[in-house]
């Protein structure tokens, strides 16, 4: 017992040092590449337009179109589709004459690097012409003899570089007033197609596979660093930057998100791993075998994710029987359709629900409405802040402001037509999201942030078996699949799948994390894929 609490607490430290808390970054549509220095934020779109970050809006910059913007000590440089580079002069963008570049950066010490096209060849532009150039007249590059497919800059610790076998390579310093270069270090590992130096001398790189690293170890003495250590998102990367402890990801689905490290967490797990090496080492060999068994399970319990067709400002989202719908911050529902969101009816509408009984929501004002003819009907009756039509005929529905919840019987719920009132059968429980599947019974959540399950509810009659409580986590919402798996929401955002679920056990035996890069807001699963509503307002799906 002793090795097995050494390796849990050092997994528990290593697991905290990690940490990135990462969120959507003020939304730039179609997001490309993006670039952070000295404060400022620039990028691209796929439609090669050039944008500045104020705030949390982005804005034009200039109106030449750009494939790649960067910007640093030497000015805000980009290059255009057709390789020619361009400085920002005077609120535009003016062309340099001279070489063409496809790939620049500006993150140096007032020196510009940069990578021709066709051959990969790279160069530098000494820091006077970098500096003094207004438009007028070409610039000399320097050939820094290398080949390479990405280059980029830091004023600390050189520059980083990738060739076209995705090789990485370190030059421990660049001249920038004559572009000397000391010469290129191999950097062994990984194969990327990207990497990026900060202003502080952190370096990122993207994997060939898509994945983000943070390359650890780096110091004047000791350039290239000592390895790669994953930086977790949830979904493959295309392009990324870093600057003033902020770091700003661009994913291959075109979403553009920014990350800050718990610098919190590292201290503390520093401190931690201290202790437990110094207390355990005759266990290490014991922790190494463990830690490989753990790291298996993990990838057992690995999720794949990427924005889902795009639903701007979603705000909820509900799957069942193949179908998805969903509502945005506007309280308009929608209905998925191959890649495209179609509006579902003309009723606002702040929450919706698919399931055997049909097509289900709520209204602002809790009026309940079910789809009937392509459009919602109001459901006479009581009112209710939230409904679920997942179960087996029947509707579920919590109250507003007394939180109680009541059950729609399967007659009811499958016959009603729109017109005349139904009747509603108490629950004798207090809830503020309810759930169901036909499978293992009824989900909830109470007032208190507490779980229950119900074994069964008839959808004849709405009588319930006895309520059970789940222990462990504190859950904001909990969702019931058809095939009786079980999502949750913690009060923190954090999203967990119930293990261990039965016919003998629908409590299950335990909750199971699942990574996400962002905090969660709302979920559903069907049919083996999960649909998450982040708070940011971005949908996302994941398969197993």
């Amino acid at each position: 017992m002793k090795v097995v609490a050494a390796f849990l607490l050092v997994l528990g430290c290593l697991a905290v040092s990690h940490a990135w808390r990462c969120r959507e970054g003020p939304r730039l549509f179609n997001a490309k590449q993006v670039d952070a220095g000295m404060g400022m934020v620039v990028g691209t779109d796929i439609y090669k337009r050039a944008f500045f970050l104020s705030g949390r809006n982005w804005y034009r910059l200039g109106t030449t179109a750009l494939k790649h913007v960067s910007v640093g000590p030497s000015g805000t440089w980009g290059t255009s589709a057709s390789n020619r580079v361009h400085k920002l002069v005077a609120g535009n963008f003016k062309q340099v004459n001279g070489l063409t570049m496809q790939q620049v950066d500006a993150g140096g010490n007032g020196q510009v690097v940069g990578v021709r096209p066709s051959n990969y060849l790279a160069y530098c532009l000494r820091e006077a012409y970098a500096l003094g150039y207004t438009g007028v007249g070409g610039l000399s590059w320097t050939y820094l003899a290398g080949s390479l497919k990405y280059l980029s800059c830091g004023p600390r610790f050189g520059c980083w570089g990738v060739n076209r076998q995705s090789r990485v390579y370190v030059s421990r310093a660049i001249s920038p007033t004559t572009c000397r270069n000391s010469g290129w270090i191999a950097v062994s590992g990984l194969a990327m197609k990207m990497v990026e130096v900060g202003t502080d001398g952190s370096v990122f790189g993207v994997s060939t596979a898509g994945k983000l690293y943070q390359r650890y170890g780096i110091s004047a003495r000791r350039p290239q660093g000592t390895g790669w250590r994953l930086v977790p998102m949830c979904m493959t990367v295309q392009h990324v930057s870093y600057d003033l402890r902020q770091l700003w990801v661009v994913t291959t689905s075109r979403l553009l998100m920014t990350c800050v490290h718990d610098n919190s967490s590292t201290e503390r797990s520093e401190k931690l791993i201290q202790n437990c090496t110094a207390e355990h080492k005759d266990n290490m060999k014991a922790v190494a075998a463990l830690f490989l068994l753990l790291c298996c399970l993990a990838v057992s319990h690995a999720w794949r994710c990427t924005e889902a067709p795009r639903l701007f400002n979603a705000d909820q989202v509900d799957a069942g029987m193949g179908k998805v719908v969903a509502t945005d911050i506007y309280k308009r529902a929608y209905f998925l359709s191959g890649r495209n969101w179609y509006r579902l009816g003309t009723t606002a509408l702040k929450h919706v629900t698919v399931g055997p009984s049909g097509t289900w929501g709520t209204s602002a004002s809790n009026r309940v409405h079910k789809l009937v003819a392509g459009n919602f009907k109001q459901v006479n009756g009581l009112t209710m802040q939230q409904v679920d039509a997942g179960g087996d005929g029947q509707v579920v529905g919590v109250r507003p402001s007394n939180y109680l919840a009541y059950c729609l019987r399967e007659a009811y719920a499958l016959g009603y037509t729109g017109v005349g009132s139904v009747g509603w059968t108490y629950l004798a429980r207090k809830l503020k999201y309810y759930s169901c599947g036909p499978l293992y019974g009824c989900w909830g959540v109470d007032t208190s942030s507490r779980v229950y399950v119900s074994k069964a509810i008839s959808p004849t009659t709405c009588r319930t078996s006895s309520w059970t409580t789940v222990s462990g986590l504190a859950m904001k919402m909990i969702e019931v699949a058809t095939d009786g798996n079980v999502f949750g929401v913690s009060t923190r955002g954090k999203l967990y799948q119930r293990r261990g679920i039965s016919s003998s056990r629908r409590e299950g035996t335990s909750w199971v994390y699942v990574p996400m890069c962002m905090s969660v807001k709302h979920v559903s699963y069907d049919l083996r894929q999960l649909w998450v509503v982040t708070t940011s307002r971005l949908l996302m799906t994941c398969t197993p």
